[in-house]
């Protein structure tokens, strides 16, 4: 199986939330501590799937 990792596209749909920040969601936790965690386990697929 083939993947190309260019082709993954990511869309962040805030919860409807009048006080988020486009810009500047990232440097409030938790938000910035989960999309960490979710960026390295997606990092691991990616790397598991390249080297299989």
């Amino acid at each position: 199986m083939s993947s190309d990792v260019r082709a993954l596209t990511f869309t962040n749909y805030p919860a409807r939330d009048p006080q988020w920040d486009p810009n500047t969601w990232w440097l409030h936790e938790p938000a910035r501590t989960l999309t960490l965690v979710e960026l390295g386990k997606l990092s691991v697929e990616v790397a598991s799937s390249v080297f299989h």
